[in-house]
């Protein structure tokens, strides 16, 4: 060790730099400080003293430093570099003590991460010293609320918006709620402004939420990033049309698909007429048409006079009626011949079966970490940022689909796969067991695999080890039955190794688990299926309306108990299926508490929800207790 630090003493300065930038600025600090005078004067500089992050990080979670390393920084480090710090990320158990151990004169910026929705309403309302931080100095802020918190009584996520926004009277950069639940929703146009705020990322629940903060009460806002849940029209007329000048950057992302392209998202793009960056991805209906490049240059480009940077992932989906004439991918491409300073991929495909036809576009590089409905007809190419695939077809996916799909998407870490057809190729194979002309597909990241509406060749696609290598153990979510037959009732020695990567396995509750079983998932933890409820789920009326002209999103909710996994619910897990073949269908998850909780609130979000008798009688009883006369659903109220 002596030999180690006196060479690294003799290293130049230059050197040390390139190793220690190569370290987290809280080691640095913590190891080096005070060690020796070249060494402290390194450690001393912006580069690792401007911004620290003062919490670990583990499975997307955020947690204290360990005591030793907090202790030390509190006493002796933060004191002696307090003046150079200038951004501080935080978690909610120390964020004070660090806040508050020394004065930090040059601070404008704070993430705040795992902070509990009660607290986090708390720190900016309450009278404490840390009130006269925000207020005087914070100009960035970053605020993470996670998940687990959001469902909790108490003040609402826009409660804590408005209150963040009237403390932080300087505030020029706000991103707000990362999680994917914390959306705001404004009962009433709300009373904040700003006139400081420049940029700002939030999450929405529909479109008026959007409008209001378009509305002139953020009127030197220049960048601002929207997430909406669902873009409807309104019940509340905004007849506002204010220009909107100063506006230069605009990212629009929707979860749910929308019919209401032309009559919302167009008109409030026009009064964007200084934009230079725009950013879309839309999920959208066509009712007699594709939306292609014809739409982009005619509806948006011609508009947008300075705009510079065009990035969009844009699907659109359109019934099949007898159309005369069905537009081709080549017509598609063809589309964006005027357009320049972008390349823009599209896949058009048509499913007689559901009778329907579906274009996505997007401009490359792909920059979105889902990529959805990949079909056999997919342009390959390398998708680095994608973390989460979905593939659908009516044709079937060979094997060398699956390569090339591995290849695409080499940081893939969840696969869901619907296709019923078999596969055709394998049929020519001269063993199912003998697949060495095959190459053996790797996913090294894969983490969760989602089979529950396949064919048996897809299940014995990823579970053979001739074709599959599962790398790591996994999630797995697929039915008892089509493993039972891939495996040849668990025996088949070419699939054990994959199946011994499986975390769980659920088996129907009049199957006995037996040693053979056991031994053929050595490392999984085997589950009984707690329900098998006989319903024919393709005549649950939940897709009764889908089919029929009128073009409208249907809600469908699962209502569960904490804790308890919707893989056993056979009722639950066939509508989940069936709301996977229709775009119209969004379909969600909530606990029984929340459920409760949002029926008093705002009852008519619920369309259907399904449900097992227990919480089914809890609804009910909140129905009749706390809302008697109004729709808490507009359709249907489906229990088991």
């Amino acid at each position: 060790m002596e030999g180690s630090l006196i060479q690294l003493n003799d290293l130049p300065d230059e050197i040390l730099l390139i190793i220690l930038k190569k370290l987290d600025n809280i080691e640095v600090l913590y190891s080096f400080i005070g060690f020796n005078k070249q060494l402290d004067q390194l450690v001393h500089g912006s580069i690792f003293t401007n911004c620290l992050t003062m919490t670990r990080r583990s499975n997307d979670s955020y947690y204290p430093l360990n005591g030793p390393v907090f202790q030390r920084f509190c006493s002796q480090i933060l004191p002696k570099i307090h003046h150079k710090v200038k951004w501080l990320n935080l978690e909610s158990s120390t964020m004070k003590d660090i806040l508050l151990c020394t004065n930090y004169p040059n601070l404008y910026g704070l993430g705040l991460y795992n902070i509990n929705k009660e607290y986090a309403f708390r720190i900016f309302t309450d009278e404490t010293p840390l009130i006269h931080i925000f207020q005087s100095k914070i100009s960035s802020l970053v605020v993470d609320i996670p998940q687990k918190s959001i469902t909790d009584t108490g003040n609402s996520i826009t409660d804590i918006f408005t209150a963040i926004l009237t403390v932080c009277s300087k505030l020029e950069y706000f991103r707000f709620g990362p999680a994917y639940c914390c959306q705001l929703r404004f009962q009433n146009p709300p009373t904040i402004s700003s006139s400081t705020l420049l940029e700002m990322h939030v999450r929405v629940e529909c479109f008026v939420d959007c409008l209001y903060l378009l509305d002139g009460r953020f009127d030197q806002l220049q960048r601002l990033s929207v997430s909406i849940d669902r873009i409807a029209s309104p019940q509340i007329i905004i007849a506002n049309k204010k220009q909107i000048p100063n506006l230069k950057l605009f990212s629009l992302r929707c979860r749910w698909a929308t019919d209401k392209y032309s009559e919302l998202i167009v008109p409030l793009l026009h009064r964007m007429f200084n934009l230079v960056e725009l950013d879309l991805r839309l999920f959208m209906f066509g009712e007699k048409r594709f939306f292609d490049g014809y739409d982009l240059k005619y509806n948006i480009i011609s508009h947008l006079l300075r705009l510079n940077k065009f990035v969009f992932n844009i699907s659109s989906h359109l019934r099949l009626n007898d159309q005369i004439y069905l537009s081709s991918n080549e017509d598609c491409q063809l589309s964006f011949k005027d357009i320049q300073n972008n390349k823009v991929i599209s896949c058009v495909d048509y499913f007689s079966d559901r009778k329907r036809g579906q274009c996505h576009i997007y401009s490359y590089p792909y920059q979105g970490k889902r990529y959805q409905s990949i079909t056999n007809n997919f342009s390959y190419g390398l998708f680095e940022s994608v973390r989460e695939v979905s593939l659908y077809d009516e044709r079937p996916f060979e094997h060398e689909f699956f390569v090339k799909i591995a290849k695409s998407f080499p940081f893939m870490e969840k696969l869901t796969v619907y296709n019923k057809k078999a596969q055709k190729n394998k049929l020519h194979q001269p063993s199912k067991d003998d697949n060495r002309h095959l190459s053996i597909i790797q996913y090294p990241y894969l983490t969760t695999l989602d089979l529950n509406d396949v064919h048996d060749d897809y299940v014995e696609q990823f579970l053979l080890d001739t074709k599959t290598c599962l790398s790591r153990t996994l999630e797995v979510e697929i039915d008892y039955e089509p493993v039972e037959r891939v495996t040849h009732n668990f025996t088949r020695d070419a699939t054990r190794i994959n199946c011994a990567k499986l975390l769980y396995f659920c088996v129907p509750s009049e199957i006995s688990i037996q040693q053979q079983l056991k031994d053929y998932f050595p490392h999984t933890k085997i589950y009984y299926l707690c329900v098998r409820a006989p319903v024919d789920f393709e005549d649950i009326p939940l897709s009764s309306n889908v089919a029929n002209d009128e073009m409208f999103e249907r809600d469908v909710m699962a209502v569960q108990r904490n804790g308890i996994a919707l893989k056993g619910w056979k009722l639950i897990d066939g509508c989940r299926e069936i709301a996977a073949k229709y775009p119209d269908i969004k379909f969600d998850i909530m606990i029984i508490n929340n459920t409760c909780m949002q029926l008093v609130n705002r009852p008519t979000q619920f369309d259907v929800m399904v449900t097992t008798n227990l919480y089914g009688n809890m609804v009910s009883n909140v129905c009749a207790g706390f809302v008697a006369g109004s729709k808490y659903g507009e359709h249907y109220a489906i229990f088991q």
